[in-house]
Parts: structure tokens; sequence; C-alpha cells
């Protein structure tokens, strides 16, 4: 009976750690995930324009945090400061059909 009783054990045990690895390995693809930006509205910079003066224009109808719109430019676009050329295609927090700010 001690026997049954510990391979019952042995086994939950292998139950739990295989359900740990398994949502180990979920999370880990589904963090590495590339996002998806093709809903959102794109902008095309313009000489003299910068991160904060694109989030103040396209956030004007939105209530927003501009902070947070450029901290979401920045990632969407693997910008590092605000390191933007003219003519560079900028993809804003925006979604194209129902104009929502996006969350991060």
């Amino acid at each position: 009976m001690k026997q049954t009783q510990a391979n019952q054990k042995g086994y939950a045990l292998y139950i739990i750690f295989f359900v740990l690895v398994i949502g180990c390995i979920w999370a880990t693809i589904h963090a590495l995930k590339p996002a998806d930006y093709q809903d959102y509205q794109t902008t095309t910079v313009e000489k003299g324009d910068t991160l904060w003066e694109i989030a103040e224009i396209n956030g004007k109808t939105e209530k927003h945090d501009i902070t947070k719109f450029v901290d979401w430019v920045e990632e969407a676009n693997h910008i590092n400061g605000d390191s933007i050329k003219v003519g560079d295609t900028l993809v804003i927090p925006i979604k194209k059909e129902a104009h929502q700010i996006a969350s991060k």
C-alpha cells in the first residue's frame, strides 16, 4: 500500500512539472511573438518633426498621456531617443478604424 501511495505522489509531481514546463514554453513563445501593427495608423516624418509634436498632433482628438504615446511609438518603431529622420514612416498608437489610442 505504501508503494502505491508513493507511486501516486510521484506521478502527481511529474504531472505538475509537465504542466509547469508547458506553461513556461507557451509564455515564452507568446512573449517572443512579434506585435502586429497592421491595424494602426502611420505617419510620415516631415522636416522639423519630433516625436513629441507627432504625439500632440495625432492625439489631439483623443484623451491620452503624451509620454505614453511617445513611448509606444518608440517601442513599436524600434527608436532610441529622438532619432527620427525626414521621410520615416512611423506606426502610431491609433487604430485605423476605431481611432482609439492603443495601450502598451
